[in-house]
C-alpha cells in the first residue's frame, strides 16, 4: 500500500518536473551549413574510431563498420562491436582490449560533442 510520504513525494515531483523542464531552452536546429559541417566532423570521428578499434581488435575496418549501430541508435557502439566480434570469434576479448575499445568510444563521443558545439558557433 502506498504511504502518505510516497504520495507527497509523487505530488512534489509532478509539480516540480515541468518547471525544471521549462528551464532548459530547446536547441535551435542546425542551418544547412552547420548540418553539413557537423556531418563531416562526425564522419571523421567515426572513421578514427573504426580505424582504432580495427587496430585494437585485429579485425578489418569493414567488419567493424558492418556491426556499428546506425546513426541515431541508442546502442553503444563499443559494446555492440565487442560483443559481435566476440560472438564471431567464439571467445571473449581480454579486459584490456575491452577497456581500449571503451576508451576509443569515449574519444569518439567527445569528438562528436566538440563538433556539435563547433557547428553551433558557425
Amino acid at each position: 500500500m502506498r504511504t502518505p510520504l510516497y504520495r507527497l513525494i509523487l505530488v512534489a515531483f509532478v509539480l516540480v518536473a515541468p518547471v525544471h523542464a521549462a528551464e532548459v531552452p530547446p536547441e535551435a536546429p542546425f542551418t544547412p551549413a552547420q548540418a553539413a559541417f557537423f556531418k563531416a566532423e562526425t564522419r571523421k570521428a567515426d572513421d578514427r574510431f573504426v580505424r582504432e578499434v580495427a587496430r585494437i581488435t585485429g579485425s578489418s575496418e569493414a567488419s567493424i563498420r558492418k556491426v556499428m549501430p546506425a546513426e541515431g541508435r541508442i546502442a553503444n557502439p563499443a559494446v555492440r562491436i565487442v560483443t559481435t566480434l566476440e560472438h564471431q570469434r567464439g571467445a571473449e576479448f581480454p579486459e584490456a582490449i575491452r577497456a581500449q575499445v571503451d576508451a576509443a568510444e569515449a574519444e569518439r563521443r567527445k569528438a562528436v560533442a566538440s563538433a556539435r558545439e563547433a557547428a553551433r558557433l558557425r
